[in-house]
């Protein structure tokens, strides 16, 4: 019984070997970036971007951040209620920038975003943003223009 055992696990082990599969480049490469002008200042994020696709609302959310000198968070979000190619605005599209802490977080008043590109056999999206934000604590505004997000990697929820 032990002999047999053993056969059929050793046979088992060698029909289960084979040729390593592929990885898939889409599913480990960091791609993507996004940029824009705050108040007439460089906004970078490269390699620090997320496109969220969740099926449960249907909202694409999509992410990047950089950091300051200071070590300081700096990240604007872009929330869209849809996943197609076209152009949103407020209140189908929504944005925030946050600098640094939740407390300094400047939310959309006027937001328009152009989708130019969603490929899902890819999995990833392009296109522009400008938004004008303002801070619930004190009143300032941010003005957001020269938006870009390039190839932004999908992760679906």
């Amino acid at each position: 019984m032990h002999k047999l055992l053993f056969f059929f696990s050793l046979l088992i082990l060698l029909t289960g070997c084979g040729e390593p599969k592929e990885f898939d480049p889409i599913n480990i490469e960091l791609t993507g970036s996004m940029k824009a002008s705050v108040n007439g200042a460089e906004w970078n994020s490269k390699l620090n971007c997320t496109f969220i696709f969740d099926k449960t609302s249907s909202q694409m959310i999509i992410s990047g951040f950089e950091i300051t000198p200071q070590n300081a968070r700096r990240t604007i979000t872009l929330t869209i209620n849809a996943l197609e190619k076209s152009t949103y605005v407020q209140p189908i599209a929504t944005a925030a920038f946050t600098d640094g802490t939740a407390e300094d977080t400047w939310m959309s008043t006027e937001c328009n975003v152009l989708v130019s590109s969603v490929d899902l056999k890819q999995k990833l999206a392009s296109g522009t943003f400008t938004f004008t934000a303002k801070s619930a604590r004190d009143n300032s505004t941010r003005t957001i223009t020269q938006g870009e997000f390039k190839n932004i990697p999908l992760l679906e929820q």
